[in-house]
């Protein structure tokens, strides 16, 4: 796959992603497909007429190059002779109208990540994707991204995760000693034989191998057919499949109704001990106390990441705000 043609938003020399989201550049491409030109190698203006887009438009060859990005073309040629076709994945992607198409599914999934920068966000976020100043502050610090580069990046990582189905947890792959040894984990599944998770445990969320939680999450929901559990420190549902509890909880459907407001906030005021080389600094504000729960020993450098970190904070905090 070549990236030699400039993708990015502006005219800047800055770091380069798509010009438009996934889902857009699959609508792009299934519209030279259907109209009959799933294996052609055309020269890219004859691509732009089909889209009804100016061939001397820069918008024309940003959406070529973010196809190209998701590999969904490739160029042939060089120079003046340069044409263009769909790849492979680009055919398996519009040609296959089976509604479900779990082949169709895959290779979506593997268009999301084509982009280096939206496979690295994958791999470094996934799957429980953070807030988007996070996110951005890596983009800004770390690889150089403008602040409305950075946004636009963000934007399209998102719906491109979305579109593809990545922006949810995924069940891993079974284990093939299950199929040597005659068991089935499905079954078991239906009969069953799944973790006993209730409303207010604490549990643990395992994915990779990797915990996601470092003291566990509570759980706050479980889906009516009881394969996803919902967690307070989480945006998305995570399977049952990756949850051990660490503890049980005292929050049952049945208990009586909650505490009293007044009680509570007096509780959560209570501050809980600081673990052993971290320090906490607290500071009143009129809407409540804000804490900060950080390492005893910060080098200079994580000084100014999370400079950079409280500034963006900062700024976002601000805007919403509308002052």
């Amino acid at each position: 796959m070549s990236n030699d043609i400039d993708d990015r938003v502006s005219g800047s020399r800055g770091p380069a992603y798509p010009y438009i989201d996934l889902a857009k550049a699959v609508e792009k491409a299934t519209v030279i497909a259907d109209k009959g030109a799933a294996r052609q190698t055309m020269p890219p203006e004859a691509f732009y007429k089909l889209w009804g887009m100016g061939a001397k438009s820069s918008a024309s060859r940003q959406t070529m190059a973010a196809l190209n990005y998701y590999d969904l073309v490739e160029y042939v040629g060089r120079g003046k002779d340069r044409k263009v076709k769909l790849t492979d994945l680009a055919l398996r992607i519009t040609l296959d109208k089976r509604p479900d198409s779990n082949e169709r599914s895959d290779a979506i999934k593997q268009a999301a990540v084509q982009p280096s920068i939206f496979r690295e966000l994958h791999e470094k976020y996934a799957p429980f994707f953070p807030d988007d100043v996070v996110i951005e502050t890596y983009l800004k610090i770390d690889k150089q991204f403008s602040e409305e580069a950075a946004r636009t990046a963000i934007r399209h990582f998102r719906t491109s995760m979305e579109f593809a189905g990545l922006d949810k947890p995924s069940v891993e792959p079974k284990d093939s000693q299950s199929d040597m040894d005659g068991t089935d984990e499905s079954a078991d599944a239906e009969t069953g034989n799944l973790p006993e998770i209730g409303i207010g445990d604490i549990v643990q969320a395992t994915v990779n191998g990797s915990d996601q939680f470092a003291d566990g999450a509570k759980v706050i929901g479980i889906s009516d057919d009881g394969k996803w559990v919902f967690l307070d420190q989480s945006d998305s549902g995570v399977s049952i499949d990756q949850v051990s509890v660490l503890r049980k909880g005292t929050t049952t459907l049945d208990l009586p109704p909650p505490v009293p407001a007044h009680i509570l906030q007096a509780v959560q005021r209570t501050p809980s001990p600081v673990e052993e080389g971290y320090r906490r600094a607290m500071f009143p504000l009129d809407e409540g106390d804000v804490t900060l729960h950080f390492p005893e020993h910060l080098s200079r450098d994580s000084l100014e990441d999370l400079r950079g970190y409280l500034d963006v904070f900062f700024k976002k905090e601000i805007r919403k705000t509308g002052e």
